[in-house]
């Protein structure tokens, strides 16, 4: 006989043992899906972050160019005021010098 009869008793070891490492690996599975929920949340959180980080540098970009106009605009006005204060102070010292 090639075969030798399995007892009743190593049926229902074998069997418990089955059962034992399906429960083992449907609550690492469980655990695992845990994981991962709590992964993808983090991955939203920080892709909203990145999507707000985002938002401001381009309002820090909008603004700075902005700031570089009107900058410029005060900066021509001065020289233009300079040029006109030197030539009204070179028109008052003319007239006497004559």
């Amino acid at each position: 006989m090639l075969f030798q009869p399995v007892s009743t008793i190593q049926l229902f070891y074998a069997r418990s043992a089955l059962l034992d490492e399906k429960r083992r690996l449907e609550a690492r599975i469980s655990a695992l899906e845990d994981e991962l929920e709590d992964e993808q949340g983090a991955n939203a959180d920080l892709l909203d972050k990145a999507r707000k980080a985002t938002m401001q540098f381009e309002q820090c970009q909008t603004d700075l160019q902005s700031e570089r106009s009107v900058t410029q605009k005060l900066e021509t006005q001065r020289m233009q005021l300079e040029r006109s204060n030197k030539e009204m102070k070179v028109g008052q010292i003319l007239p006497f010098t004559r």
